[in-house]
């Protein structure tokens, strides 16, 4: 614990973590700019459900790069989020769920599986893998107005990123050098 910083460089293994900023290696940020698509229940393939803000999707979805989504999203099997999308709401997958570089949540992410969080990624909520989970470099978690909680049970997270608040891996973290330019 720390009143203002928490930084751990590559190699560093750790369990529990909790600082306003816990930065994992030399601070790092990508942009990812582009227009975006709204993308709307009628383009969901496999949608069950469509109320109270929340799409209830049955078993796979993989949403399309760079597309604008504005609901909560729960599925029921593995969940692909595509390059640079823009999530208004919180994912929860019942399968493994990934995060291409540079998606930005700006809720919750849940996973009852594995977790993977791209290069660049953005999330605002609460982080969670029931399983193990691996960010890439340059991920900001929550902010500095806003902490959060990132929970694994076991978590590998590359230098450059950082997340605001508490960071707990149950059975232990490590911190990884940062991936070759272009790799999640």
């Amino acid at each position: 614990s720390a009143e203002a910083e928490v930084r751990l460089e590559p190699g560093c293994r750790f369990e529990r973590l909790n600082a306003p900023r816990v930065a994992f290696g030399q601070p790092a940020a990508p942009a990812f700019p582009g227009p975006l698509e709204p993308w709307t229940a009628k383009d969901v393939p496999g949608l069950l459900e469509d109320a109270a803000g929340r799409w209830l999707v049955r078993r796979r979805l993989e949403i399309p790069p760079r597309r604008l989504v504005n609901s909560d999203i729960v599925v029921t099997g593995e969940l692909v989020v595509g390059e640079g999308t823009r999530i208004v709401g919180s994912l929860k997958s019942h399968g493994d769920l990934r995060l291409a570089p540079g998606v930005t949540v700006e809720g919750a992410v849940v996973s009852w599986r594995d977790l993977e969080i791209g290069r660049g990624c953005r999330v605002s909520g609460p982080v969670v893998a029931e399983r193990d989970a691996r960010l890439g470099t340059a991920v900001a978690l929550g902010e500095a107005e806003r902490p959060t909680t990132l929970t694994a049970r076991c978590l590998e997270v590359e230098a450059g990123s950082v997340v605001h608040g508490t960071v707990w891996a149950h059975g232990g973290g490590l911190v990884l050098p940062r991936s070759p330019e272009g790799k999640a």
